[in-house]
Order: structure tokens, then C-alpha cells, then sequence
């Protein structure tokens, strides 16, 4: 698994980041609105009007593991802000139970209203892998040439967004 950063076509200052592993690659990118957006393209894929599956499994061993364990462990245990007390109200709050499911991540994309029409991000731990599975939906049409997981700046996944963000900052401070 190797991972690239290129210029940002939104933003100068910004940098794209793609997680590659043979024929797939996984891109972490911010829009020019300040949304996040989680590409998947697959090379060996032929047709993405179909709904299917991509997983990715990222061992303890990659390099990028560190940066998806404190991400997975960061939105479990509601551990979003320096102040403990924020926290505390956050799990408190039942905001969580929108985001996880028996020790799953469940992320919809919000480039459409209906999470039944959305694409999503299912994020887990097994044993020494973080395993990411993408699930596209054919009737979630942002990307073409792959499928796309928008979580927005102002999202409903708030206060958590802010866990996808550190992601983000922790890979680009990987330096390779």
C-alpha cells in the first residue's frame, strides 16, 4: 500500500492525498466548498453504474495504520476535542448512535438526502486490520469514474467530521 500527494485542483495551499493499493486507490480530497470527499476508483471495474463492494483492508503494518486506528478509536470513544467535558457531553448526547453500530462506523454520503440512495463508508476493526468497506449505490450519481463518499462542512455527522479532518491532517503529517 503506498500513499501519493498531489496539488489540490481546488486549493493552492491544500494537498490531495491517494492511498493505493495495486489497481485501487482510495483519495481523501477537500471541494472547493470545504467538503470532504472520499474517492474510490477501482482500474478493474468496468461499469460503476452497478452497485457493488469495494474493501480495503489496511493491515497493522502499513503505513497509513496509525493514522486509521486513532481515527476509528477517536469517533468510538467519542474522543473529539481536547476538553474532556466536551466529550463527556458529546457521548452523553446520543450523538453517536447515529454514526456506530455494534463497533461499526457507518458513514453515508451526503451528496444526497436519502441515506437509502447514498453510497457508504463502513469502517471496523478486525484483529490487526482496519478494514474499509465501500458500498455504492447506483442511484448516488457523483462520481463517474468511481464512487464518492461527500461528507459535508457542515455536516450532520458533526462533531465527528472533525475526527475525518485529524484523519486527513495525521496522513499528510506521514511525510513519505
Amino acid at each position: 500500500m503506498d500513499i501519493k500527494y498531489s496539488k489540490s485542483y481546488f486549493f493552492c495551499m491544500q494537498k490531495d492525498i491517494a492511498i493505493i493499493d495495486g489497481e485501487r486507490k482510495i483519495e481523501l480530497i477537500y471541494g472547493e466548498n470545504f467538503d470532504m470527499y472520499i474517492n474510490v476508483t477501482d482500474n478493474s471495474i468496468e461499469d460503476y453504474d452497478k452497485v457493488y463492494v469495494e474493501r480495503f483492508e489496511i493491515c497493522n503494518k502499513d503505513i497509513v495504520y496509525p493514522c486509521f486506528l486513532d481515527f476509528f478509536e477517536n469517533v468510538l470513544n467519542c474522543n473529539i476535542f481536547e476538553k474532556e467535558k466536551l466529550n463527556k457531553n458529546i457521548k452523553d448526547s446520543g450523538k453517536i448512535q447515529n454514526l456506530v453500530l455494534d463497533g461499526i462506523i457507518f458513514l453515508y454520503s451526503e451528496a444526497t438526502e436519502d441515506k437509502n440512495l447514498a453510497n457508504l463508508l463502513k469502517i471496523s476493526k478486525q484483529d490487526e486490520k482496519i478494514v474499509l468497506e465501500f458500498c455504492s449505490s447506483k442511484n448516488d450519481t457523483l462520481d463517474d469514474a468511481g464512487f464518492c463518499i461527500k461528507i459535508k462542512r457542515c455536516s450532520s455527522y458533526f462533531p465527528f467530521n472533525v475526527c475525518l479532518s485529524k484523519l486527513y491532517q495525521n496522513l499528510l503529517n506521514l511525510n513519505v
